[in-house]
């Protein structure tokens, strides 16, 4: 028989070893559902300290935001989307790019990203840049922004993340035959992310068809919990939902694409 010391050493061992298999087979079960369904959730990326830190920063991106949003007119947006043509609108500063992204619904897009946005809590989370290079290899890169849908908003309108790469058209079809080149991550900040305050929703598997094929996908939405995060391809259809909750539910948000892929155009903005 083992004594007592030894006993606990192999307890241990076993521990990291049995750890360490279960972290394996997570991420192999995320990017197995990255591969299928378009989306996955990713468990326990960050710490409620890391999470409270986050907070914090989105209540200053908040308040310069809305200072912009109040103050300046809105610019009127035109674009297309899965031949379609949509309406929306935007605030544009030299320093700040905010969108509409639906009523009650804005994006904090540009020069938003600094202090704890710029450190490598978000830039260089472990579990997250281990994810994207095992599916994009190398040679990406990555920046965030905010997320702040407001109680009473509205359904997005559906779309994608990346451009159609096509010249005509925006049905997706040029997008879909690519290697997948960029991916959008949504983290909650205040609340958990539920169907009542409006989670992403997904038509599944859409990321590898074409907008006519559309209609043969399942419309889906995943609840994600505080510390977690919400992983999905750039080029499946998606949109917020309506709020019907008394809460904001804002998000950080942080995009992974190939070093390649100008993102920093947006179709309809001067």
């Amino acid at each position: 028989m083992l004594n007592p010391f030894f006993k606990k050493i192999v307890t241990v061992i076993l521990f990291i070893v049995s750890s360490a298999a279960i972290a394996k087979v997570n991420v192999q079960a995320n990017l197995q559902e990255l591969d299928t369904r378009g989306f996955t959730v990713v468990r326990n990326v960050f710490t409620a300290e890391q999470i409270k830190l986050l907070r914090d920063a989105y209540l200053q991106c908040k308040t310069q935001a809305f200072a912009i949003i109040d103050n300046i007119p809105a610019q009127p947006r035109f674009f297309s989307e899965n031949d379609g043509n949509n309406q929306s609108k935007y605030w544009k500063t030299a320093q700040y790019t905010i969108l509409q992204a639906g009523k009650g619904r804005y994006d904090f897009y540009q020069g938003f990203d600094n202090g704890i946005l710029a450190s490598d809590i978000v830039k260089h989370n472990a579990i997250l840049e281990k994810l994207m290079l095992a599916i994009m290899k190398d040679e990406i890169t990555n920046y965030s922004g905010i997320i702040h849908s407001e109680p009473g908003s509205e359904d997005q309108y559906w779309h994608r993340d990346t451009h159609t790469l096509a010249n005509v058209g925006t049905d997706g079809s040029k997008l879909v035959i690519h290697d997948d080149f960029y991916f959008t991550i949504l983290v909650p900040l205040t609340v958990d992310f539920t169907i009542e305050n409006g989670t992403t929703e997904f038509l599944e598997g859409s990321h590898r068809l074409t907008a006519k094929d559309f209609g043969n996908c399942k419309p889906v939405q995943v609840p994600v919990p505080l510390g977690s995060a919400l992983v999905f391809n750039g080029k499946i259809n998606h949109r917020g939902k309506a709020n019907l909750s008394k809460d904001d539910r804002p998000a950080l948000y942080i995009v992974y694409h190939k070093k390649w892929y100008n993102d920093q155009y947006r179709s309809g903005i001067n």
